[in-house]
């Protein structure tokens, strides 16, 4: 299947350009396998939708007082204690 699409085509393509080759069904057959495509941006659109965006909120803060982020040592210590809690139910169900 390499050679329907040459890597000459490929290497040739420019950003927002692609190529690809679509398989059928037994009944539904697709006679234009092989396409070329180009992929159209609306750059006002997107800076405008961008522009409308809201910061996500902060809900959880692993800095500590001295400025440190403690957010690997805490999620490794909340795993530590969910699979304690597992075990324990295991052991007493």
């Amino acid at each position: 299947m390499d050679s329907l699409i040459p890597p000459s085509k490929i290497s040739n393509l420019t950003q927002s350009m692609f190529v690809g080759a679509i398989a059928d069904n037994f009944y539904e057959y697709i006679e234009q396998k092989i396409f070329h495509c180009e992929i159209v941006v609306d750059n006002e659109r997107g800076a405008a939708e961008t522009k409308a965006y809201r910061k996500i909120l902060i809900i959880t803060n692993f800095v500590n007082k001295n400025g440190v982020d403690r957010m690997k040592e805490m999620i490794k210590e909340n795993y530590g204690r969910s699979k304690m809690d597992c075990c324990r139910r295991t052991t007493t169900d």
